[in-house]
């Protein structure tokens, strides 16, 4: 019976920590989140990228294309007392590119009770990560591969869970002006709980181009999401350049199952320290909160050695 209640009130706390995330659902919706300031401000539109540190995350293949070490970080300002975090380092080797990472969920003051029906409740939090290690290489000039493992690890109150996750993706530079990606996010996966419940993460396929134009100080990324036998979503993003040193971006999605549109914005520089390139990103995102919208704001640093 405990058992029992405990598996009730796991799937009841995600159902509230998880309302306020505006991504899909099911298990380990985090990892659906993204990483990244840049990447965020343009919808996730950005599994066509190939030049930020934290490409990786979006697209495994794009770590091959890393000419120094690269170092990514994320903090978040949310509101309803959540957190969402990230830090990630990149190395290229003679054979390819290794990337690891660690992406983090929080959410503190969650309301618990001891039973169903009674008015007194306890507060309790959950957290979420995701350590990912990945290696990609080209496999010509123009094209790349990659591959990525997720340790995923979870608690939420005195529930803990641990569980394994694969991603592949493919990255191909058409010509100076456009690109194209394919990404396998979660293909084979494994999560169980101390509660005993064995969980499956939702499958997802994503499909998406980049042009960049003007000498690359525009630049337009499209990019057709699947999740397994659900939302299917697109995203659309737009960055442009000024001065070699400023970036204004934008970004928009449309769920084909829920009918909703989702917006975001930011902006960026990038100043060369003394041969360490730093780069400082800004993400504005607007969630749904049941009938409330919410302004949620992402920032994140970058450095290029």
């Amino acid at each position: 019976m405990k058992k029992l209640f405990l598996t009730a009130l796991l799937a009841f706390a995600f159902a509230n920590a998880y309302a306020i995330i505006g991504t899909a659902g099911g298990p380990a919706p985090f990892l659906k989140m993204g990483a990244g300031a840049r990447g965020i401000a343009l919808s996730g539109a950005f599994s066509a990228y190939y030049d930020d540190a934290s490409s990786p995350y979006w697209n495994p293949a794009t770590a091959a294309y890393a000419k120094s070490i690269m170092a990514a970080s994320m903090f978040s300002w949310m509101t309803e007392d959540r957190s969402h975090n990230y830090i990630s380092c990149t190395l290229p080797v003679d054979f390819g590119a290794f990337y690891v990472s660690l992406l983090n969920l929080s959410v503190d003051n969650l309301e618990g009770r001891p039973a169903y029906d009674t008015p007194q409740y306890y507060l309790f939090s959950n957290s979420d990560n995701a350590l990912s290690f990945v290696y990609a290489k080209k496999l010509l000039e123009r094209v790349a591969a990659g591959a990525a493992i997720k340790m995923i690890f979870r608690n939420i109150g005195s529930v803990q869970a641990w569980g394994v996750s694969f991603d592949a993706g493919v990255h191909l530079k058409i010509n100076d002006i456009f690109s194209a990606a394919v990404v396998l996010d979660d293909f084979l996966n494994y999560q169980a709980w101390s509660t005993g419940l064995i969980e499956h993460i939702l499958f997802a396929m994503k499909i998406g181009a980049l042009a960049e134009v003007m000498n690359k100080q525009l630049r337009f990324s499209l990019e057709g999401e699947q999740l397994e036998s659900s939302e299917m979503t697109l995203k659309a993003g737009v960055e442009a350049v000024f001065l070699k040193i400023l970036f204004l971006r934008a970004g928009c999605s449309y769920g084909f199952v829920s009918y909703a549109f989702n917006y975001t914005g930011g902006g960026g520089i990038k100043y060369d320290l003394g041969g360490i390139i730093l780069q400082v990103d800004y993400a504005a995102v607007v969630e749904q909160f049941y009938q409330d919208s919410h302004l949620n704001h992402k920032f994140g640093l970058s450095m290029y050695f």
